[in-house]
């Protein structure tokens, strides 16, 4: 067998996938437009407690240390160009129905479609690649934040809305 020209990157297909079927699905009474972009952060506060009383070390000397896990909170972006896909009474909807803080909306599901990697040698030029979608639920959103922005080149009037949340579920359920 002959060697591979870089030795030192050698490489091999593990799988393939394609972009063509990707996107994002929200499921929302009122219209997204046209959307570029969504991120969710969810996170937790830990703090880490050593106790410095040198009375009840341990024989090893080592000091013992507590994890201590704060409330979680999540923040979700999404960007959009506003224009192209409806009118701007769509996207006052979105600002009316998730910008109260009086009355929160119950959740929002993200769908997020994909093609699963796999790698069939024997498909041949008919194999096709699997589809699989993965789901995210953010609890009680509520918008905090929108920024909206145009540059001379192209004129294309961006926005980018940011929504607190209070859970994030990770599949089906509510």
């Amino acid at each position: 067998m002959a060697d591979s020209v870089f030795t030192s990157s050698a490489n091999s297909v593990a799988g393939t996938f394609s972009v063509n079927n990707g996107g994002m699905a929200a499921g929302l009474n009122v219209p997204l437009g046209l959307v570029t972009n969504v991120g969710i952060n969810y996170s937790q506060s830990i703090n880490r407690l050593f106790d410095m009383n040198m009375d009840f070390r341990p024989a090893n000397n080592a000091s013992p240390m507590y994890y201590v896990g704060g409330r979680a909170q999540g923040n979700a972006t999404i960007g959009r160009i506003l224009g192209p896909k409806g009118d701007s009474d769509d996207y006052c909807a979105f600002y009316k129905e998730f910008g109260n803080v009086c009355g929160i909306n119950e959740s929002i599901m993200f769908t997020f479609a994909a093609d699963e990697a796999g790698r069939n040698k024997n498909a041949g030029a008919g194999g096709t690649c699997k589809k699989r979608d993965m789901k995210f639920t953010i609890i009680d959103p509520l918008m905090t934040n929108i920024g909206i922005t145009q540059n001379a080149n192209d004129v294309i009037i961006n926005e980018n809305v940011t929504l607190m949340f209070a859970d994030l579920k990770c599949g089906e359920g509510k």
